[in-house]
């Protein structure tokens, strides 16, 4: 920022010195129609010249008065200093985003402007009356002036989700400003009603005259504690933390960024690329679209609820009534077996520390199959579309080796699978598997992620109900009773059999003869 303090100037990273601090703002570009000022490939040299403060959106104005406030001369805006309209330019920078929140002087998180527009330095709503109490005080005061508080206040850090601070801002509900906030050292939270603190040790509030040190969500103790995400120096973890719940965090992540929203469906691996990146760092494993090598066959038991609406880069917005189409789905990701495949929504990885693979099911516990079942990753092959190895994908493969079985699953009349969105399949839905019907204490279903696979896939259509032939591939069991596999239909690929995920297989069926099919088989999933 300039010193005329009514223009700032689009400065190019390598004319700044590394040493010199910068703040970072973390926002809600709004619905699409209403995009915050941008820069493009034709305003770039006009932007470098100089903008004037005015034209800027209130919440970018907010931003740079908060800046200048802080004596911080650079600010760093994502619509302004990554090309808007340049598929390179914004895979590169989105490569670096993760870096930009974590080096910065200071995130300023506009919490409360639900758009560039709305802006943050707001009038606010009186926090409460206030009453006038005696009382002595050390320094011979004869009163006190105690402020009457509201139930958030109370409640400031809800354990219900994780970084479950502040949730009912509208910045809580965006998906990228996970891993902004993460990867941030101190952020300045400006909410409707307070000013928040945050660093690596403490969160501080105006309406709390201590610190909320030791009040974190459980979820950001154990990241901390493990991960110091944004705060290299202590990089290392925790020595006496187990590499399973490492994983753990993971998936607890991942189910508070799924549930958040995105503008572009498209942006999934991409805004959690950051986060994946300083996960790599620490384990030392390798990432496969979403998932980690070492810990894959949980991480493939991945559940899907539906998502109200959803756009994705080139393909215009439509409501959540219609069902996920081929092309929309491809458009996502080309791996159907990643998380990343599925327009955001409410999600659920399997069994958390009571996960068992196969191996570990089958030497300690009493099954059915035969003992000369294995199970394991045989190859992996992950191409991503840019330069971010954690980004989009332009192709990837598994090939593994494990327990299959041919499955006829049969959809009764009375579970509509055309009403679901996206094709999902509520799991109080029960199917008939092979002429195997639920009855006390065993049970069999289905989660349905896509309805063009099953269209594609239907055999038989009888007065009974549809049925549908497919493959299950077991992944593991979360109890004694509970076994789990993912639901496979085949296609010929190069004049050979691939298979694609179209659901999950969720069983507690006891019965020997049920078991007596399953097999030892190699697949190449895609």
């Amino acid at each position: 920022m300039p010193e005329s303090p009514g223009i700032i100037r689009l400065r190019n990273q390598r004319r700044i010195e590394q040493s010199d601090p910068y703040a970072a703002l973390s926002h809600c570009w709004g619905d699409p129609a209403q995009k915050p000022l941008t820069t493009t490939i034709e305003n770039e040299r006009s932007h470098e010249t100089g903008i004037s403060v005015e034209v800027l959106p209130q919440s970018f104005k907010d931003a740079v008065a908060v800046a200048r406030f802080l004596n911080i001369r650079y600010l760093w805006i994502d619509s302004l200093c990554i090309l808007q309209d340049s598929e390179s330019d914004w895979a590169t920078e989105s490569r670096q985003m993760a870096d930009i929140y974590k080096n910065a002087k200071v995130t300023i998180a506009a919490a409360c402007a639900e758009n560039s527009h709305a802006g943050f330095l707001r009038t606010r709503p009186s926090q409460g009356k206030c009453y006038k109490l005696a009382f002595t005080k050390p320094d011979g005061g004869r009163e006190i002036w105690l402020e009457a508080t509201t139930d958030n206040e109370e409640n400031p850090v809800p354990e219900t989700s994780v970084l479950g601070r502040h949730p009912y801002e509208p910045l809580q509900k965006r998906a990228w400003v996970l891993q902004e906030q993460l990867l941030s050292s101190k952020v300045i939270y400006f909410d409707s009603d307070q000013v928040l603190w945050e660093c690596n040790s403490v969160q501080y509030a105006e309406s709390r005259t201590f610190p909320y040190n030791g009040q974190f969500n459980r979820y950001d103790r154990r990241l901390s504690r493990n991960f110091h995400l944004n705060n290299p120096q202590q990089k290392g973890g925790d020595t006496n933390n187990s590499t399973s719940s490492i994983y753990l965090d993971w998936y607890a992540l991942l189910r508070e960024f799924r549930r958040r929203e995105l503008t572009y469906e498209s942006d999934s691996l991409p805004a959690m690329s950051g986060l994946a990146r300083e996960f790599a760092s620490i384990t030392k494993d390798e990432y496969l679209g979403g998932l980690w090598k070492s810990d894959l066959f949980r991480g493939l038991g991945w559940g899907y609820a539906k998502k109200s609406t959803i756009v994705t880069r080139g393909v215009r917005s439509r409501s959540a009534s219609s069902p996920l189409s081929q092309d929309l789905a491809l458009s996502l990701s080309p791996a159907s077996w990643t998380w990343a495949s599925i327009p955001s929504g409410s999600q659920e990885f399997l069994g958390g520390p009571f996960f068992f693979s196969i191996s570990e099911t089958w030497e300690n516990a009493d099954t059915f199959l035969p003992n000369s079942i294995s199970q394991r990753l045989i190859s992996s092959e992950t191409v991503p579309r840019y330069l971010d190895t954690m980004g989009q994908l332009n192709s990837a493969r598994l090939v593994l080796e494990g327990a299959c079985r041919s499955v006829n699953v049969r959809l009764h009349d009375n579970a509509r699978l055309e009403n679901h969105p996206y094709g999902t399949i509520p799991k109080s839905v029960v199917f008939e598997i092979d002429g195997m019907k639920k009855h006390y204490n065993q049970y069999i279903y289905a989660s349905i992620d896509r309805l063009f696979q099953l269209r594609k896939e239907i055999k038989l259509a009888s007065d009974q109900g549809r049925i549908f032939s497919l493959t299950c591939f077991l992944l593991g069991r979360t109890d004694f009773m509970h076994m789990h596999g993912l639901l496979l239909y085949e296609r010929v690929l190069e004049n050979a059999p691939v298979y694609y995920r179209c659901g999950m297989l969720h069983i507690t069926i006891r019965d020997k003869s049920f078991y007596q099919g399953w097999s030892q088989k190699t697949l190449t999933l895609l």
